[in-house]
């Protein structure tokens, strides 16, 4: 599979996490917690250790190539999963699950309809769309589901010097139990 497809399909995934829920929000806390953790470990040992760094992506295609010197998307998305699970109830289902789904629509709208351009109006779009459909199905109040749509839109488009896995999940989080 090739790695423009690999990539958001498993960012996708990662909302499969919210299963944890079904047992309790404590437990998604602890693994979302944990999940963080052992990917900055990981992140660490891959960043330090050329010939680890080279059979994780031969077993994983998903890095770009800037992330072979820094930060790679996996590590601020678990953190911002992290930071999120923290926030008082539905907030943390409601960004795990914007996220998952709405920034891979994203890049993927965006690569196809936005003209080679990174953060494309097109795949803003699809963000803000995404994102309200994942809040709405949550049964989340109108204005929760308006804002965490706009409020996921602009982060992703204007996440400035931070990764947008890092920003979305947090301000949709908030803003839901803002709003919520």
């Amino acid at each position: 599979m090739k790695p423009a497809v690999l990539r958001p399909l498993l960012h996708a995934s990662t909302g499969l996490t919210l299963l944890i829920a079904l047992w309790s929000w404590e437990a998604l806390r602890l693994a979302l917690t944990a999940a963080a953790v052992i990917a900055v470990c990981l992140e660490a040992l891959r960043l330090r250790k050329p010939a680890f760094r080279d059979w994780l992506a031969a077993r994983v295609p998903v890095f770009r190539p800037v992330e072979s010197t820094r930060v790679s998307g996996v590590v601020w998305l678990s953190l911002g999963y992290a930071a999120a699970a923290w926030l008082p109830m539905p907030a943390p289902g409601a960004a795990v699950l914007t996220t998952a789904l709405a920034d891979p629509a994203g890049a993927l709208v965006g690569g196809w309809f936005g003209r080679g351009r990174p953060k494309s109006w097109p795949g803003t779009a699809a963000v803000g769309a995404t994102a309200a459909a994942a809040l709405y199905l949550l049964g989340l109040p109108w204005p929760a589901v308006l804002g965490g749509a706009g409020v996921a839109a602009a982060a992703e488009r204007w996440s400035g010097p931070l990764d947008d896995n890092l920003v979305i999940p947090v301000a949709v989080g908030v803003t839901v139990w803002a709003m919520g």
